[in-house]
C-alpha cells in the first residue's frame, strides 16, 4: 500500500488555500465511509460539503484522484474534498504503522506528535466549532447599555428562527421528492444552530449571572408558507441576503466601535457563511424554476446518493438503474 505523506498532499493540492480548506474539512470530521479495494488498489470515501461528494484515490505506483464536486474539473490539482480524504488516509496509515512497528517508547513519542498535529488541524476549523468565549467588559460599562449585547440577543433569535424555518423547508422538500435538496438544507439548518450556539455563548460570557430576560424589539420574517417550495427557496435566499448585507455588517461595526473585537470578528466571518447560504438557495430556486436541476445543456456525471451509481449524460435518470431510487436522490450540482 503506497504511503501518503502531508508533503505529498500539499504538492497535489491545487493551491495553498485549497490545502488549508481541506485541513478544515478533515478536522471537522466530514470524511466518512472510507474503504480500500485491494484488487483495484483504490480508496473510496465520502466528504460532506454542500452535498455528499464521493472521492476516489487510486494508489498504485502513483496517486490518481477524482471527486464529483463541481470545482474538481476547474482545478489544476486536488480540490479540498480530495485533500481532506488524503489527510484521513495519511493519518490512518500512520496510526497503523505505529501499532505494527513501534516499541513502547516510539509509540509514546508518536502520540505526543499526533496530539500537536491534531491541534494544528483544529486551528484551521472555523472558530464557532471550538472557541472558548472570553469577553472583557470595562467595569464602567453596563452590558445592557451596549449595542453589542442587544445585537447578539437579536441575532440569536434570528438564527434560531431560521433553523426552525429550514427544518420545515427540508421536510417539505423531502415530501416533494427532492431528497438530495432536503439533505443539503438540513446541513444549512445545522449551520444555523451552530451560529445560535455561539451567540448564546457570547451572551453568557458577557454576564456570569443568570440572565432572566432580555427585552428587545425585533422583526422576524414570516414570508414562507406551507406547500410552496419554489417561493420558499426564493424567500430563504432573500433572508440570507439581508443578514449578509445589512444586519451582520452593522452588528460587526457596532461591536468593533464598542471594543468587542472577538464579537466583531465573529460577525465578519458569519457574513461569509450567510453569503454562501444565499447562493445555495438561489441555485436551488433557479434550477427548480428553469427545469435544470436534473437536466443540463452539456453531459455531466450524475451520482445516486443512495447506492453510489454514476452515469454521464445531459439528464439524470428517472429511477436509479442500480437501486431504483427516484430522481430526487441524485446529488445536486451546486457551486461551493
Amino acid at each position: 500500500m503506497q504511503k501518503i505523506t502531508r508533503e505529498t498532499i500539499k504538492h497535489l493540492a491545487s493551491s495553498e488555500t485549497v490545502y488549508f480548506r481541506g485541513m478544515r474539512y478533515y478536522a471537522a470530521h466530514t470524511v466518512s465511509n472510507v474503504t480500500w479495494n485491494e484488487g483495484n488498489r483504490q480508496y473510496k470515501g465520502f466528504v460532506k460539503g454542500n452535498s455528499q461528494y464521493m472521492v476516489t484515490i487510486q494508489a498504485d505506483g502513483g496517486l490518481v484522484y477524482s471527486c464529483n464536486c463541481p470545482a474538481h474539473v476547474k482545478y489544476n490539482g486536488a480540490c479540498k474534498h480530495v485533500v481532506a480524504m488524503l489527510l484521513f488516509i495519511s493519518d490512518y496509515q500512520q496510526r497503523e504503522t505505529a501499532k505494527e512497528t513501534f516499541n513502547d517508547e516510539d509509540k509514546a513519542a508518536y502520540h505526543v506528535i499526533e496530539y500537536f498535529r491534531k491541534m494544528e488541524y483544529q486551528s484551521q476549523v472555523p472558530e464557532y466549532f471550538h472557541l472558548e468565549i472570553r469577553v472583557n467588559i470595562p467595569s464602567f460599562m453596563n452590558k445592557k447599555d451596549t449595542k453589542t449585547f442587544n445585537n447578539l440577543a437579536k441575532a440569536y433569535v434570528g438564527e434560531s428562527c431560521a433553523r426552525g424555518r429550514y427544518n420545515m423547508l427540508a421536510e417539505f422538500a423531502k415530501k416533494s421528492g427532492y431528497v438530495a435538496m432536503s439533505d443539503m438544507i438540513k446541513l444549512i439548518e445545522e449551520n444555523e444552530f451552530q451560529h445560535s450556539r455561539m451567540m448564546y455563548s457570547f451572551l453568557c460570557a458577557m454576564d456570569k449571572n443568570v440572565i432572566d430576560n432580555i427585552e428587545m424589539n425585533i422583526g422576524i420574517p414570516f414570508k414562507e408558507k406551507p406547500n410552496t417550495l419554489l417561493d420558499n427557496l426564493k424567500f430563504s435566499a432573500e433572508d440570507e441576503e439581508i443578514e449578509a448585507t445589512r444586519i451582520y455588517p452593522q452588528f460587526e461595526k457596532d461591536a468593533r466601535e464598542e471594543g468587542f473585537e472577538d464579537v466583531a470578528n465573529f460577525f465578519k466571518n458569519l457574513i461569509q457563511v450567510e453569503t454562501c447560504h444565499k447562493s445555495t438557495f438561489e441555485q436551488f430556486y433557479d434550477q427548480l424554476k428553469n427545469g435544470t436541476m436534473y437536466k443540463k445543456p452539456k453531459a455531466i456525471k450524475w451520482k445516486c446518493a443512495s447506492c453510489g451509481y454514476e452515469h454521464t449524460a445531459k439528464e439524470a435518470w428517472t429511477n436509479c438503474p442500480l437501486c431504483g431510487a427516484p430522481q430526487g436522490t441524485v446529488m445536486l450540482q451546486i457551486e461551493d
